[in-house]
């Protein structure tokens, strides 16, 4: 369980990072604003990424559970703050990544190539994310 704890801090981070270069308007992996958008976001007639503030709330976030997951691997007797944080930041992943494999998801993301990207990387991944941190919080 250890293993899947560190992949999971370490995918937290980096996505965070993604998160925290596009705040700063860095477009990456794709430095086309209009092609990342299409890649990580998905909604029609969107052709911007979200403002710089938004992306920076995500990377905070991410940031944020990514610490409480490091602070749970770290104490040998789980604060209960961390836990109820942890649970709850398990269940949104695990909503994000079950949401991914929906019609509905899919009608408010239609475009490609996020909607393959989704249903094939972000999709599982959060659910992967999510159940590690629930079961290792549960456990």
């Amino acid at each position: 369980m250890l293993i899947l704890n560190i992949v999971a801090l370490a995918v937290l981070l980096a996505v965070s990072g993604l998160h925290l270069l596009w705040a700063m308007k860095i477009w990456w992996p794709v430095s086309d604003e209009k092609r990342l958008v299409h890649t990580v976001a998905g909604f029609p007639n969107t052709d911007s990424m979200p403002p710089p503030i938004a992306c920076l709330i995500v990377a905070v976030a991410l940031l944020g559970v990514a610490i409480l997951l490091f602070l749970r691997l770290t104490q040998p007797v789980p604060h209960h703050v961390v836990s109820v944080a942890l649970l709850g930041a398990g269940f949104v992943f695990v909503g994000r990544g079950g949401i991914g494999f929906t019609g509905l998801w899919s009608r408010i993301t239609p475009e490609q190539p996020f909607r393959k990207l989704d249903r094939n990387y972000y999709s599982p991944l959060c659910l992967v994310v999510g159940a590690v941190i629930l079961v290792d919080t549960l456990l």
